[in-house]
């Protein structure tokens, strides 16, 4: 095992900016990336990446979301207070490349969709965007937005309204993960992530 380093909060500020960012993004491990996808009247559809995604509560089923302060978090922001729903929408690992075009801060009068080499669901009778290459897709009603002070950045939460998954079964003795989902560990680094075990809830008793 290599010698242990310690970094002080002082020496975490002093990092470089950009080794900083990646540095404190990727401590916390791979998350699934999300497309989160909204719409808005005036400026059309919008998809952006989203790794910040958390389980908040089963009943009823809630979704927390880490809005930070930049331009393409800001449209899915504000296209979600105008309309009061989006999606989220993962898709495959053979797809991360796809994944990965949805995090950049394209202008508002580009194809998302186009741009990152995607389909839409079609005949959906809301005009929030569905991908049709993704293994899940939620839609969601947003709940709370709760704005944390120390760093000017929003946490959504929002309720599920709909899922449709790439589950073989639902079998609730043994939930596998979704087929295919993609991870992501800070910005960048893609991963795929297999069940290895699957544990009784641990008891006191």
């Amino acid at each position: 095992m290599e010698k242990i380093k310690t970094l002080s909060s002082e020496e975490i500020a002093n990092l470089d900016r950009s080794y900083r960012r990646d540095f404190i993004n990727r401590i916390t491990g791979a998350k699934a990336a999300w497309i989160l996808g909204s719409f808005h009247p005036d400026f059309g559809e919008n998809l952006a990446l989203f790794s910040s995604v958390v389980h908040v509560g089963a009943n009823p089923p809630l979704i927390g979301i880490v809005f930070r302060p930049s331009l393409n978090r800001l449209h899915s922001l504000r296209n979600i207070s105008e309309t009061k729903l989006f999606s989220l929408n993962s898709l495959p690992f053979s797809l991360h490349k796809e994944m990965h075009s949805a995090s950049a801060n394209w202008d508002e009068d580009v194809n998302d969709f186009q741009i990152c080499g995607l389909q839409k669901v079609a005949g959906l009778d809301h005009p929030i965007p569905l991908i049709k290459e993704a293994t899940v897709r939620m839609l969601l009603e947003p709940k709370e937005k709760i704005r944390i002070q120390s760093n000017s950045t929003h946490f959504l939460v929002s309720e599920i309204k709909k899922i449709e998954i790439g589950y073989s079964r639902l079998d609730s003795e043994e939930l596998p993960l979704p087929d295919g989902l993609t991870y992501v560990s800070g910005l960048d680094l893609y991963c795929n992530v297999e069940s290895v075990e699957s544990m009784p809830y641990a008891s006191s008793k």
